[in-house]
């Protein structure tokens, strides 16, 4: 399935420096997108060193920023049965994971099983977000897992927020077993209409034996499982598995902080309907990190306004 974005619609940014400057009347395509080379993210990148196409045609970058344009990201911390350990493990580390934010982020905090809960709204405290985290785990763990729901919940989250120069990510933190509760395509509406990217924190559930007895292993159970790497995919996110949650929150916490943003105008007579995008190094680049991953969204829908 096709990965698409959210455009965003009414305002262009004049950029001096680092300084940004609303103006009605032109619409902008945003792509967050990460650069790897080897087993190592790449950082030092300029606006220069990127090609960004629309429908296969070139655009000029209009905004380019590397880390510095402030943070909405909102942790989904499941709370089903097998992620005690996991969890208080998240919690010891939550200060230095935390430490990778700037001042201006700002971190929502919810708890899922079978139902999603906010246990925190954005916040630039962190000492809140880390006793939030704390809170959850004096609190009982048990039922199922909605991954599906939980995700929805964030976009909603993230929907609610003032449209500005702000970048918006969910910090998914699951064993990711979980059936489909709803359509994974509606799933992706929602994040991209909340203009979010997911990153995924997937540590180790219960062992085969238990996995058996709860049907996960089964054909039929396979078949109706949520696909959370390709969630992630979709949204131009990223995926870590990691025997210890806490070691794995703190590196994904400075992945999340070592994006690049792209922003280029709505191209003129854009069709409406889907466009593809693709994000590419230019072939200096491409010389100095051979073989390097590009993950950035893939395209996005354009839904002209009535007006």
């Amino acid at each position: 399935m096709r990965s698409l974005c959210c455009v965003w619609l009414g305002c262009v940014w004049a950029v001096s420096a680092q300084e940004v400057v609303f103006r009605s009347e032109v619409a902008l395509v945003r792509v967050d997108a990460q650069v790897i080379h080897g087993e190592r993210v790449v950082t030092g990148l300029t606006k220069t060193d990127f090609v960004v196409l629309d429908n296969d045609q070139p655009q000029p970058v209009l905004y380019f920023n590397d880390e510095a344009e402030p943070l909405d990201l909102v942790l989904v911390l499941d709370t089903s049965g097998s992620m005690r350990t996991s969890i208080q493990q998240v919690s010891s580390s939550a200060s230095q994971a935390l430490a990778h934010l700037r001042s201006g982020d700002r971190v929502a905090v919810t708890k899922f099983s079978l139902r999603a809960t906010e246990v925190l709204s954005f916040t630039e405290d962190f000492k809140r977000v880390s006793s939030a985290i704390e809170e959850i785990c004096q609190r009982p763990f048990r039922g199922g897992t909605n991954i599906h729901g939980a995700l929805k919940h964030a976009a909603k989250l993230l929907q609610g927020q003032p449209r500005g120069p702000r970048r918006r990510a969910v910090l998914l933190i699951s064993d990711g077993l979980s059936a489909k509760f709803s359509s994974q395509q509606s799933v992706l509406e929602a994040l991209w209409e909340a203009d979010a990217v997911v990153h995924a924190l997937l540590v180790n559930g219960p062992g085969k034996g238990m996995r058996v007895l709860m049907g996960v292993l089964s054909p039929a159970a396979e078949l109706n499982k949520v696909n959370v790497p390709k969630l992630a995919d979709a949204t131009g996110g990223d995926v870590m598995r990691a025997e210890h949650a806490g070691d794995g929150f703190r590196e994904m916490m400075e992945r999340i902080r070592r994006r690049y943003s792209l922003h280029y105008a709505l191209p003129a007579a854009a069709a409406p309907g889907e466009h593809t995008v693709k994000v590419e190094l230019t072939g200096e680049a491409k010389e100095r990190y051979k073989g390097a991953r590009i993950k950035a969204r893939k395209g996005y829908v354009h839904r002209p306004s009535k007006s």
